[in-house]
């Protein structure tokens, strides 16, 4: 099995831990209004398993938004933990963030500065308990 170019993946970790920090904040992106803001107009797009929301005009603020980066996760080489592959699955709760990829048979459990603390999931055998784990 070929992984992706890290680099990419580790970007893409970070766009999606902006995102899950982010979205929540939105509106139900639908390009609806939002009372007493403004019409918010977007357009949304998939491309290899990629979706895009791209803000044409408006704001759900009701002005500029600048999006910073708080976390990154990610290394081209390094430690297994923190080398992703397919990242099919991504989610924070009480200060944990959990990641499944799909190339690991685990769910990578990491504190909100990015430190490993732990997989879910157990080997058998050299081989996965849970074969094909699957985000919802």
């Amino acid at each position: 099995m070929t992984k992706p170019p890290a680099s990419r993946l580790a970007g893409f970790v970070t766009a999606a831990l902006i995102a899950v920090t982010t979205l929540p904040a939105c509106s139900s992106g639908n390009g609806s209004e939002s009372p007493g803001v403004g019409e918010w107009e977007s357009e949304i797009s998939t491309v290899d398993n990629v979706t895009t929301i791209r803000t044409i005009s408006g704001s759900v603020w009701g002005g500029a938004a600048i999006l910073e980066e708080e976390l990154s996760i990610g290394v081209e080489s390094g430690p297994d933990a923190y080398m992703f592959g397919s990242v099919r699955g991504l989610a924070e709760h009480d200060g944990e963030i959990f990641v499944l990829d799909q190339q690991v048979p685990v769910v990578r459990v990491y504190d909100l500065s990015g430190r490993h603390v732990r997989d879910l999931g157990k080997t058998a055998r050299g081989r996965a308990s849970s074969a094909s784990p699957r985000a919802r």
